[in-house]
């Protein structure tokens, strides 16, 4: 159940970051995201952004996940995909960083 939490918090504090517009450049590590289901840590991997992953470009299907960044855990993390819509039909979407 902490783990959950601590996902569930994670999450939030993404969320607020994207409502506030920004730039990309300031404060902020960018890249692909982790989610941690040992201790529900999500953000940057181990490794941060020159990491394998972290380009959008790569292809995730063939690069392991992580460590995780807080508790260096490497079976139980998953890569997240944030995505919003493109167009109004909803039918392609674009990837954020995390």
């Amino acid at each position: 159940v902490d783990a959950a939490e601590n996902v569930k918090r994670n999450v939030a504090d993404l969320l607020d970051i994207y409502s506030n517009d920004p730039d990309g450049k300031s404060n902020f590590h960018v890249g692909r995201g982790v989610v941690c289901w040992a201790c529900g840590h999500c953000g940057i991997p181990k490794g941060g952004a020159n990491q394998k992953g972290n380009n959008i470009k790569d292809d995730l299907d063939k690069i392991t996940p992580g460590p995780c960044n807080k508790c260096g855990e490497t079976e139980q993390v998953n890569w997240l995909k944030v995505t919003q819509p493109v167009d109004a039909t909803n039918t392609q979407k674009e990837e954020l960083p995390w």
